[in-house]
């Protein structure tokens, strides 16, 4: 059998008593001795370690993602683990992640039992049972360490690192305090000074600050949510708030939210206050006044929306302006928001020209002679899928690996012939073995893969009439054909970068288009059983491109 080794260690996990004996380090040699005992086939590239990670966090704990691929494409058959709670302190995620494994043919062994976990019969109530002491545990020692931080803040030292406009320093008993940092408080007063000469405006207040060459608390530019942490933090008025932001587990992952008001510490620290009184009547008058509701995650109104990227800073354009002055133009996000200290600009373009230049583009990939050749494509690349699911190309790889595997064996025998450092060598001689008793048996297990049932008529079928109805949305234009910009651009952005014409500004649009947007996008209800679904393959030979857009934008310069 071919065994796989994962470790993790919590926060709570390093500040607890057995922080040592549970090291990742600890986990890891335990780990492999016991696999040493067992027999069973063992590489160093099928380790995998979480470190510092909470054992709520499911999706978005890296390795324990990467193991799951693994399992998934078959390169290992048993997963050793300490005890069931490295794989998750969730009873209800940690089931689940157990029939993932045993779906992908993964057995699950921990070495402080020394024994596989069973998922049938009443051995599952003792999994089970061992699933809500793990959850039971990881709140607890998240409460312990919560009201360890309260005690520590109502004892007057700080829990957390020092605000912008402070300094951290020790007083005789050595505990950490704050003092206000003169240079850095003299910023925060000059942000609310430059809010009240604003009116008010988080964004104009960012763009005067960054004109100005004012340090942000980052070490970039200003943004408008910066400028609103400093006019309302609570410190800077004189109180410090302990608790108000809390980690939780929500579907599998760790989100911040808000405690509730009566778990919140409020202290008073009148020694901290930065903003004098004047300058913070001002500012309560101004945070006072009811203001627009901040546009969310609404629908966009626009075509290009989400799909342009500055070709100077990356970051997305977007479009500034109002209907009723008829001035809609897109520009660069960063240079709108941050000014030019962020972003030099690629400057302004009329929003219907790059609508109309775009549309102009991509209308030969929806129903042009690029979508007919791409159909051919697809159907080749179906029929071919279906004769052998892949076997031959996957097949010839594996073999590739073994081949080199095999010779890289032979030269480490080779040179413990000759009397090399013996340890290192049948360490390296023990892990190429392993890898190649792996291949074997991918290659033996290739052999016996079915081939795919694919209907390739019916997909093609299922494409022409997607992209029928793509093109009826390309004729009407405007925000409609979104779907049309999404299904060909396949989730990648198109590139807008400034270039100069005949002494005159003009914007050119570049990109690259995949094969892969009929299956992604066009076909993926039809062809989801397909391995290779999705896969961004791009069309051979010289085939227009979206650089066909520069041309249509260089009829008109740039917005002022």
């Amino acid at each position: 059998m071919r065994a796989a080794v994962y470790v993790r260690l919590s926060k709570e996990d390093r500040q607890g008593a057995r922080s040592g004996i549970e090291s990742c380090l600890v986990q890891q040699k335990n780990a492999e001795r016991a696999i040493e005992s067992q027999a069973w086939y063992f590489s160093a590239d099928r380790v995998f370690v979480d470190d510092d990670e909470s054992g709520a966090e499911i999706l978005r704990r890296p390795q324990l993602q990467a193991m799951l691929l693994a399992a998934e494409r078959h390169a290992f058959d048993v997963l050793v683990l300490r005890d069931l709670d490295r794989l998750a302190r969730d009873a209800a995620r940690q089931a689940a992640l157990l029939v993932q494994l045993k779906d992908s043919g993964v057995e699950v062994w921990t070495y402080t039992d020394r024994s596989f976990v069973q998922l049938d019969g009443y051995g599952y109530l003792l999994t089970a049972v061992k699933g809500v002491v793990a959850e039971q545990e990881r709140a607890k020692a998240a409460q312990r360490i919560r009201e360890g931080l309260r005690f520590r803040v109502q004892a007057g030292r700080r829990a957390t690192p020092a605000p912008f406009g402070y300094r951290n320093i020790r007083d005789a008993s050595g505990a950490a305090r704050w003092e206000i940092d003169d240079a850095c408080a003299a910023v925060v007063v000059r942000v609310g000074e430059t809010f009240v000469e604003r009116s008010g405006s988080f964004h104009a207040t960012a763009v005067a600050l960054n004109v100005a060459g004012v340090p942000s608390p980052g070490g970039t530019t200003w943004s408008p949510q910066a400028v609103k942490n400093v006019v309302t933090h609570p410190l800077y008025r004189g109180e410090y708030r302990h608790g108000e932001m809390r980690m939780v587990a929500r579907g599998g992952t760790l989100v911040s939210v808000r405690a509730p008001q009566d778990d919140v510490l409020r202290i008073a620290h009148p020694e901290l206050r930065i903003l004098p009184d004047g300058l913070l009547a001002r500012l309560d008058a101004l945070l006072a006044r009811p203001r627009r509701k901040a546009w969310g995650a609404a629908t966009p109104k626009h075509l290009a929306s989400s799909f342009l990227r500055c070709g100077v800073c990356g970051s997305s354009l977007v479009v500034s302006g109002t209907k009723k002055r008829n001035n809609l133009s897109y520009v660069c996000d960063r240079h709108r928001m941050h000014g030019r200290a962020a972003c030099r600009g690629i400057g302004y373009r009329a929003e219907h020209a790059v609508d109309t230049a775009l549309l102009r583009a991509l209308a030969p990939f929806i129903s042009g002679d690029i979508a007919e050749r791409a159909l051919g494509l697809l159907k080749a690349e179906l029929e071919a899928r279906a004769a052998d699911s892949g076997r031959k190309s996957a097949g010839a790889r594996i073999q590739r690996d073994l081949d080199a595997a095999a010779r890289r064996a032979k030269n480490l025998a080779d040179a413990i012939a000759r009397g090399g450092e013996m340890d290192a060598l049948l360490a390296a001689l023990r892990q190429e073995t392993s890898r190649i008793e792996g291949l074997k048996s991918d290659l033996g297990r290739l052999d016996h893969t079915a081939p795919a049932a694919v209907d390739a008529s019916a997909i093609v079928a299922t494409a022409r009439k997607r992209l029928a109805a793509l093109s009826k949305l390309l004729r009407k234009g405007g925000v409609e054909a979104r779907p049309v910009v999404a299904a060909v651009l396949g989730g990648d952005r198109l590139v807008v970068t400034p270039i100069e014409v005949k002494g005159s500004r003009r914007w050119q649009l570049a990109g690259q288009i995949a094969a892969g947007y009929l299956v992604s996008h066009v076909v993926k209800e039809a062809s989801a059983s397909i391995p290779w679904c999705g896969a961004r393959r791009v069309l051979p030979g010289p085939w227009p491109s979206p650089r066909s857009a520069a041309r249509a934008l260089r009829r008109a310069p740039c917005g002022p």
